[in-house]
């Protein structure tokens, strides 16, 4: 019955944990790229599936977060497209907060497709909530200067609209605080 398939869910949902670190090893062992690109999809499909357990768990943005942002590097662009819907269900899943931290390193990457990847998640993750600490504003910030001086236009150009952004969001949290 139905009684039955929940109890299910619940034992299966206490090792999304595994299950999204055994996904991770693969994606960072594996070069074959049938096998990268449906292991993202089911990492999208436990990430759909078991959200709960995934937010739930601490180490979820420090485990996940660095291991897509380096499939970022793939060629391919079919894998960076998947790729990235994977960090667009992670980043809904979890709060900004805890992604920002273990992303915000990816800026200054020797890749320039992840350092580019890192603004543009930067801005999105930032976009979900818009109500942020004045802080993390100011920290994301400081991380996305730097690459308005990156050797690559692209870099740059992510770059500069992420200030532009975030500038916005901090003139606006500073006038809020005056109401």
């Amino acid at each position: 019955g139905e009684k039955e398939g929940g109890d299910g869910r619940r034992a299966a949902a206490s090792h999304a944990p595994a299950l999204v670190s055994f996904l991770l090893r693969v994606l960072d062992e594996e070069q074959n790229f049938k096998i990268v690109l449906t292991t993202l999809q089911i990492l999208s499909d436990v990430l759909e599936a078991f959200g709960e357990a995934v937010r739930a768990w601490p180490e979820a943005a420090t485990v996940l977060v660095p291991a897509l942002m380096d499939q970022f590097a793939d060629n391919k662009i079919v894998i960076r497209r998947a790729n990235l819907s994977v960090v667009r269900k992670l980043i809904s899943l979890l709060t900004p907060a805890r992604v920002l931290r273990p992303l915000l390193p990816f800026v200054r990457h020797p890749n320039s497709h992840i350092r580019e990847q890192a603004i543009a998640v930067l801005l999105e993750t930032l976009g979900e909530d818009e109500a942020q600490p004045f802080e993390l504003h100011r920290s994301a910030l400081s991380a996305v200067a730097p690459a308005l001086e990156d050797p690559k236009p692209k870099v740059q150009r992510a770059a500069s609209s992420a200030v532009g952004v975030l500038g916005d969001r901090i003139k606006e949290s500073n006038e809020g605080g005056d109401e």
